[in-house]
């Protein structure tokens, strides 16, 4: 009986996402799939990106928000951004793709571990300190920590998501934070594509 009760709910949603996470990380490195994810790789994917028109900018979105919840790094295709579409949609494209990624990575950690997570830690030391820290500076920490890129953004996302920062001044304060970040990197891209190493 106990066993069915610790099974019960958002512990299966937990269990769940853990699971999905794991998989989606061993796939990735196992197969080797980063190593495509190179400089002699941009045309190949460019080609792809054309082929599907309309609908690439799109299928970008759904690809941040798969690789913001898994933890793998999405600097390759916001150069790609720039390499295809040059600057400015290229920022435009990657700048929205990035936020509605980290949105809903940031909402899924909130949703299913906030809770667990302050019942087991919130009397820890580190814990307090930390949400008056966030208490304290909300989204202008966010901003500082997107912005200098000192810390992965998924790391960010998950650490944010237990916080008990307001949903709103996170997301203002990675959508302003993000922009220097995803800028250069569409530059890179489209300096790439013009052969400017």
């Amino acid at each position: 009986m106990k066993v069915i009760n610790l099974l019960d709910g958002k512990s299966i949603m937990q269990l769940s996402f853990i699971l999905l996470l794991s998989i989606s990380l061993i796939i990735f490195y196992y197969y080797g799939f980063n190593d495509y994810l190179t400089y002699n790789n941009l045309k190949e994917f460019e080609i792809y990106t054309i082929k599907y028109k309309l609908f690439a900018p799109f299928i970008m979105i759904l690809l941040y928000i798969a690789l913001n919840i898994t933890g793998i790094p999405r600097v390759f295709f916001t150069i790609l951004a720039g390499y295809v579409y040059g600057v400015f949609y290229g920022f435009l494209f990657a700048w929205v793709a990035t936020i509605a990624g980290l949105f809903v990575s940031f909402v899924n950690i909130r949703f299913l571990f906030k809770e667990s997570f302050k019942k087991k830690f919130g009397s820890k030391k580190f814990v307090k300190k930390l949400d008056v820290f966030i208490e304290k500076y909300n989204f202008w920490s966010v901003i500082v920590l997107r912005a200098a890129y000192i810390f992965p953004s998924s790391f960010l996302n998950y650490t944010y998501g237990i916080t008990s920062i307001k949903t709103h001044q996170y997301m203002l304060g990675s959508a302003i934070g993000f922009i220097p970040v995803v800028m250069f990197n569409v530059v890179v891209g489209y300096f790439l594509s013009e052969g400017i190493s």
